[in-house]
């Protein structure tokens, strides 16, 4: 059974993707349904939005408005949509290497006939497969619940697009989150830096539309290269998902290296 490390590993999260896939399109429809109530009330929106402070303007993904659509949308759900899929990621990143030796279970593990490599290479994959389902379902709840919302419309093309840009991010998180588990002595302290890396990661792209100085900064952070608005709005471009999916390359690639080069339980 453990031979196939990539098959076993699905199995064991089929669990946590059906938990957050429909947990986060069930949010997805409520917000959804709730949001001719705000078309309503446009006037009053507009209004309150150009009367609040810079800073919570900075934590909304840059919308000024909430009556259009894809900046409700954006400002109410996407902007926190990694956030949440970061949570699934770094309990898997940081469970696959670290958490199997304190479990006991990584000796008989590399016992098997696969290679150091091999088993980080298919948890990997195994658990992006993971991040695909859950934002796969998202994406389909999403299309479906807005055909039945006269004021809600989303294109395919462009759905598809911050989905796309929203599993890179949710990448992004688990490999470095694997990295963490490969290089530190314990998944607790992974567990902690990969929670204060993502949380730091959206407060310091926020704080770039605050503070005029660190705005020259941006790029270094990976909220820079999520924007589900300026997809949504004006440009159809990959660019962004794949500068964060090769960042995610290059974290599981040093993951694996330290792996292969770690003394595991005297093995």
């Amino acid at each position: 059974m453990l031979r196939n490390l990539l098959l076993k590993t699905l199995r064991d999260q089929r669990i946590p993707v059906l938990a957050y896939g429909l947990g986060l399109g069930a949010l997805a429809l409520l917000i959804i349904a709730i949001y001719p109530s705000f078309a309503e009330s446009g006037a009053e929106l507009e209004e309150a939005m150009k009367n609040l402070p810079d800073a919570y303007k900075a934590f909304t993904g840059g919308v000024l408005s909430l009556t259009e659509f894809d900046g409700y949308l954006v400002s109410q759900y996407l902007i926190i949509l990694p956030l949440i899929l970061a949570i699934f990621a770094i309990i898997e990143g940081t469970g696959a290497l670290r958490g199997e030796e304190e479990r006991g279970t990584m000796d008989t593990l590399l016992s098997l006939p696969i290679a150091r490599g091999q088993v980080v290479l298919q948890k990997a994959v195994a658990t992006l497969l993971s991040l695909i389902f859950v934002v796969i379902i998202i994406g389909a709840v999403l299309m479906v619940s807005t055909s039945f919302v006269d004021e809600a419309t989303l294109a395919v093309d462009r759905l598809s697009a911050v989905m796309l840009n929203t599993f890179a991010m949710g990448a992004l998180f688990y490999c470095f989150s694997l990295f963490l588990s490969a290089s530190l002595p314990s998944r607790r302290l992974a567990g902690v830096l990969g929670a204060v890396f993502t949380v730091g990661a959206y407060f310091f792209d926020a704080m770039t539309d605050i503070v005029a100085g660190l705005y020259d900064y941006r790029v270094l952070g990976p909220f820079n290269y999520f924007e589900p608005l300026t997809i949504l709005r004006e440009d159809l471009s990959f660019q962004n998902s794949g500068v964060l999916l090769l960042a995610s390359l290059v974290f599981l690639v040093a993951a694996a290296v330290i792996f292969q080069r770690r003394d595991v339980a005297g093995i």
